[in-house]
């Protein structure tokens, strides 16, 4: 093989290797990302289930004393109102909103919680 034949031979060598090396960065990286982002999102759909959950344990707690008796109706109904928060509606269209964009495989086990 010629000189310039083995300098032609490198060249190639050695941007192939650059090439498949910016690819699989590149796709490794995409993964990364991906994982941070569902980790981020995981953790937002945590905390939004963690404040509906305390919203719903004070309406609980409520009720229960009403059917107990320690309260009536109506001072269960006020007692609805003064610890519901206006964003409970908002965070459930949240939830529902992570879970279907970004945990799909989660979703059956969602809709059976609503019903």
């Amino acid at each position: 093989m010629t000189e310039w034949g083995q300098l032609g031979t490198a060249a190639a060598t050695v941007l192939a290797s650059g090439t498949i090396a910016a690819i699989v960065s590149h796709v490794l990286g995409g993964v990364r990302e991906r994982r941070g982002l569902l980790r981020q999102k995981a953790e937002d759909l945590y905390v939004s289930i963690e404040a509906l959950e305390k919203s719903w344990e004070l309406d609980t707690i409520a009720l229960h004393r009403c059917v107990e008796g320690k309260i009536d109706y109506n001072a269960y109904l006020d007692a609805v109102i003064r610890n519901g928060d206006a964003s409970d509606g908002a965070l459930n269209r949240r939830v529902e909103m992570l879970t279907r964009i970004y945990f799909p495989t989660a979703n059956t086990n969602l809709t059976t919680v609503q019903i």
